[in-house]
């Protein structure tokens, strides 16, 4: 009788001691599974680190070639402005030759119209020989002034009107003819 008194309690020891076990053994799969999943998580978060440190490392180097090439630009486009105004400077250059080549060619014509005929001819000899001979009289006439103005100047310093001073002249500067009469020789 007591044995049967005593089964409810061993059978509900029993039940406690295997749902302690069951839960025993849920806890310890659980914890597997936990430890498992943080291990996973562990090597993603390992896996990610060692990808942004790539990815750091890239865009660091990206914003390096970024700073070079915009460096790079900038030269670029002061070399560009230095040619355009190098082409600009050209252009005008060209502009101006080109007038300039207009001209020489409207005065070649010219000339070859004038010199195709001897008529033409000789009258730009003489036209040649006329211009010449007018320079020349022009600095003929401006040496001849310049010759009178210095005579000017030396009247107008000289000794007050003495013409000769001490026997020598005072007039002009460069030298005198003299002339030295010699006695007849005896024969």
């Amino acid at each position: 009788m007591a044995s049967r008194r005593n089964r409810p309690l061993f059978l509900g020891i029993g039940i406690v001691v295997v749902a302690s076990l069951w839960r025993a053994a849920a806890t310890e799969s659980e914890r597997h599974r936990l430890a498992g999943a943080y291990a996973d998580v562990q090597r993603t978060a390992k896996q990610l680190e060692a990808e942004r440190t790539q990815l750091s490392t890239e865009l660091a180097q990206s914003k390096q070639a970024l700073q070079q090439q915009t460096a790079n630009i900038d030269q670029l486009q002061q070399q560009l402005a230095s040619v355009q105004i190098r082409m600009d400077q050209t252009t005008t250059e060209l502009a101006s030759l080109k007038q300039t080549n207009e001209d020489l060619v409207t005065q070649k014509q010219q000339l070859e119209a004038k010199l195709s005929s001897i008529k033409e001819l000789r009258l730009a000899i003489r036209q040649l020989n006329h211009k010449l001979w007018a320079e020349r009289w022009t600095a003929w006439r401006t040496r001849i002034a310049a010759r009178r103005e210095a005579d000017r100047e030396q009247l107008a310093s000289g000794n007050r009107g003495y013409l000769v001073r001490d026997g020598n002249s005072t007039f002009a500067t460069r030298p005198r003819l003299t002339v030295h009469v010699l006695d007849p020789q005896s024969q």
